[in-house]
């Protein structure tokens, strides 16, 4: 089993299971300006999210093991975390019929976004970033 991050990124993930972003770019960096200023070592103390879209591992686990880490470092390296906070992202698009603004409000507050008026704050900070 690996135990290098070198050996993780380049032979247990292969680089062909990067998930192709199809958002608009300007959408994406909206959200990694929002979520972490573009510092690709962002660490959230409180939720514990990493890396530039603020990634949280446990939505990382069909990699890693619960806790793992090395999920944690992986989450770090910038192309990856770009690709699950796109897929994450995506996921929620989906769930909410293509409701973007549910959609971010979900990426920032999980299942209460969809329901409440939870994240309404980050999705309209979201929005206004696109927009400029």
């Amino acid at each position: 089993m690996c135990k290098t991050l070198f050996c993780l990124l380049f032979i247990t993930i292969p680089q062909s299971s990067f998930y192709k972003c199809k958002e608009d770019p300007k959408l994406i960096r909206a959200i990694v300006k929002v979520e972490s200023r573009g510092y690709a070592r962002a660490m959230s103390k409180s939720a514990g999210a990493v890396g530039l879209m603020q990634v949280m591992p446990k939505s990382f686990r069909r990699w890693c093991r619960y806790k793992d880490p090395l999920c944690t470092s992986l989450l770090l390296y910038p192309p990856l975390n770009m690709s699950e906070g796109c897929r994450i992202l995506w996921r929620w698009k989906r769930r909410s019929r293509g409701n973007l603004r549910r959609a971010l409000q979900a990426y920032n507050c999980g299942n209460r976004g969809l329901r409440d008026e939870c994240g309404v704050g980050y999705a309209n900070n979201v929005l206004r970033r696109v927009r400029r």
